[in-house]
């Protein structure tokens, strides 16, 4: 990758970022606490309480959080990382956004919930509800999950607020990258 293909790719993220900036689904998890619950009582029936974005803001914020969150593209985690070594960028650039990257993996990476005694890890939960659903559904793995938890409102309920609550840890990630790509664009006179 050349040097102005690496520079046209850092320029991307931050236009991704400024995209989901701008979004509905950013908007709602600034006001409200993303959450599920639920009621029981022996007079009345089970109710879940859920406070999530609408299913339309959640399917548009993907359209452009995928950007990151797939290696095929330019801009994402994975490949910005890269981007910046080859570039290169400061030392200190590259050691911040690596430690980060490695937190937030690392906790893509824990358990979420165990499900039928298998461990299920946000990363998995990710998967399946973007891969599954949102934005493919031609891994058939993901879409058999999705559909199996569908069946179960309750379940399903918890396991989007479990995907939610990755995304927007990966949102968090975006942000404190944000300085980072924007200081390296700026040494090299792009900003």
């Amino acid at each position: 990758m050349s040097n102005a293909e690496i520079i046209e790719a850092l320029e991307l993220f931050l236009e991704k970022l400024n995209e989901l900036k701008k979004s509905s689904y950013l908007d709602f998890v600034k006001k409200n606490e993303i959450s599920v619950s639920y009621s029981e009582s022996v007079y009345e029936e089970t109710k879940i309480i859920i406070n999530h974005p609408e299913i339309e803001s959640i399917q548009s914020f993907v359209l452009n959080f995928r950007f990151f969150y797939q290696n095929n593209e330019a801009c994402s985690i994975y490949n910005t990382y890269n981007n910046l070594v080859k570039l290169p960028a400061s030392n200190d650039s590259v050691e911040k956004f690596q430690k980060a990257r490695n937190e937030l993996n690392n906790f893509l990476d824990s358990v979420a919930v165990v499900l039928n005694n298998e461990p299920i890890t946000y990363r998995n939960i990710i998967d399946v509800f973007m891969y599954g659903n949102i934005a493919h559904a031609n891994n058939k793995k993901n879409r058999t999950t999705h559909k199996l938890w569908k069946k179960y409102p309750f379940i399903y309920e918890f396991r989007k607020t479990n995907f939610l609550g990755a995304l927007n840890n990966i949102l968090y990630f975006l942000f404190y990258a944000e300085p980072i790509i924007k200081k390296e664009l700026k040494d090299i006179g792009r900003v």
